[in-house]
C-alpha cells in the first residue's frame, strides 16, 4: 500500500502519482521470485525477449499530450544514496 511518503505529486486531473521500488518494477518486466536453500532471488530466464529491448524512458509532460522519449544510455548504483541511476538521451544517432 502506497503512502503519502511515496506520493510525489497529484497530476492535473487529481490522480496521485508514486514512486515505484525496483521490487515492484521487477515483476512488470517479468523477473519471478524464488527460493533456494532458505533464501529469496528474482530471476529472469535468460532467452527472456525483454533482454534484448533497449529501455526507453518516457517523460510525462504533466498535460496528457505527448511524452518525450529517451533512451537509456547509461545505469548504475549510486553508492553513496542507495539510489539506482538511469541516464537517458533523447536523441537517436542517425542511421548511416
Amino acid at each position: 500500500m502506497k503512502t503519502e511518503e511515496d506520493k510525489l505529486y497529484t497530476d492535473f486531473q487529481g490522480c496521485p502519482v508514486y514512486k515505484m521500488t525496483l521490487e515492484e518494477i521487477l515483476p512488470k518486466l517479468g523477473f519471478e521470485k524464488t527460493s533456494h536453500m532458505g533464501h529469496e532471488y528474482w530471476q529472469i530466464r535468460d532467452d527472456n525477449p525483454l533482454l534484448k529491448t533497449y529501455p526507453v524512458v518516457y517523460h510525462d509532460d504533466g498535460m496528457g499530450y505527448s511524452p518525450t522519449t529517451e533512451y537509456v544510455c547509461e545505469a548504475y548504483k549510486d553508492p553513496t544514496d542507495d539510489l539506482i541511476v538511469l541516464w537517458a538521451d533523447q536523441k537517436e544517432k542517425e542511421k548511416e
